[in-house]
């Protein structure tokens, strides 16, 4: 029986897109680098876009979204721009990345009137964690709004893109129908050299400071383990809410840390890895995330890090790295073993953490199933 081959057009969906954005923002750039390179064909629709690499800006459309005070309003001329765009381009199948907004509802109920099989990225935002950050008053209507208008669009979808073991399970229970993809986030390592510099006594965290990714656990727990004076802990990232970030400078004057505690704002391209590179090991101490990419991005540079059991890499123990639960005493416990490595283990334990992650989250190991799965849903149309 000859094998019918296929080169599925693929439509991608979502808000923002660019190299200076975070989350989902890095993997799609990804996933149309891959489509780019194995000649397919791919647009992508965002309401936003930042810096955009040349060789997508022709493939990237701004959907003419209108915004108010509530947040963005669906309006006949974006439905009339999205069916133009699907009519235009005749897909094969549209990933669409994310729930909440007016622009993914919008084109998942065009794709069901097109007859176009839709492939739906969650990105961890059903993941009970975040919810229960929030307040009772903004998780109560989220929920409702889950309930009454999220669920019935979802079920109309032809196929979940999960990340994690976790997700999956939280979104078997919420749609038993609808079948599921499993496939991880991942680095590409051909991209990242680890720059020739020195490791110093340094912890370091690089991520938005947000509370849902713990740093305050981790001043927390930097301040109670026994490390003596000559190690530093650096936080690397955008003050994402300036009270958090005012709380988390208060907490370090508060315990006379100013000479060992830096707050050096957001790093990109090549500094981040530096800094990467420069650490004993790097500390990602997330309450909620699908498979947090600086873990990844630590390994590349053959940096290990200590991580907790609710970023998405269940196998992380495996790693070199440390996995722990999200709590402040292992959290602890984790900083005074990693400062008992000697520098040889800690140098092997930076080649196990590239390793690990050239076999189960490198781009080279996880594209031939995007391209896969793109080809599945298209065959099924």
């Amino acid at each position: 029986m000859e094998i019918r081959k296929v080169h599925p057009r693929v439509l991608i969906v979502t808000e923002g897109l660019g190299t200076e954005y975070f989350g989902a923002s890095q993997v799609i750039l990804k996933i149309v680098d891959l489509l780019h390179q194995n000649h397919l064909k791919y647009k992508v629709i965002v309401t936003r876009y930042g810096k955009v690499p040349s060789v997508h800006r022709p493939y990237v459309i701004r959907a003419p979204m209108v915004s108010s005070f509530k947040g963005q309003v669906v309006t006949p001329c974006l439905r009339k721009f999205l069916k133009k765009q699907v009519n235009i381009f005749s897909p094969s199948v549209i990933h669409v990345h994310g729930v909440f907004t007016g622009l993914q509802q919008s084109i998942v109920k065009i794709a069901k009137k097109s007859k176009v099989p839709v492939l739906l990225s969650v990105h961890g935002m059903h993941e009970p964690g975040i919810w229960m950050q929030q307040g009772i008053l903004k998780r109560t209507i989220k929920r409702m709004y889950w309930q009454l208008m999220l669920r019935p669009m979802l079920r109309k979808v032809n196929r979940l893109h999960t990340i994690t073991p976790m997700e999956a399970e939280t979104l078997q229970m919420e749609f038993p129908q609808v079948p599921q993809v499993l496939i991880p986030n991942a680095i590409d390592l051909r991209a990242i050299k680890r720059p020739d510099i020195p490791i110093k006594r340094k912890i370091i965290f690089l991520g938005r400071l947000h509370p849902k990714k713990g740093v305050d656990m981790l001043l927390r727990a930097f301040a109670n383990a026994k490390l003596n004076a000559e190690w530093r802990l650096d936080i690397i990232g955008p003050a994402f809410d300036p009270g958090y970030t005012r709380r988390l400078k208060g907490f370090v004057e508060s315990a006379d840390l100013q000479a060992r505690v830096n707050f050096l704002g957001p790093v990109y391209g090549i500094e981040k890895y530096r800094h990467l590179a420069a650490a004993w090991v790097t500390v990602v101490p997330s309450y909620s995330e699908v498979v947090a990419l600086v873990n990844l991005e630590s390994a590349a540079v053959c940096t290990p890090s200590i991580t907790t059991t609710t970023t998405g890499l269940h196998d992380w123990g495996e790693s070199g790295g440390l996995l722990i639960k999200p709590e402040l005493n292992p959290l602890v416990d984790a900083l005074n073993k990693a400062a008992s490595w000697t520098d040889n283990e800690r140098r092997s334990r930076g080649r196990q953490a590239r390793e690990f992650v050239s076999v189960h989250y490198s781009w080279q190991a996880i594209g031939p199933r995007w391209i896969s799965t793109y080809e599945n849903i298209a065959i099924s149309k």
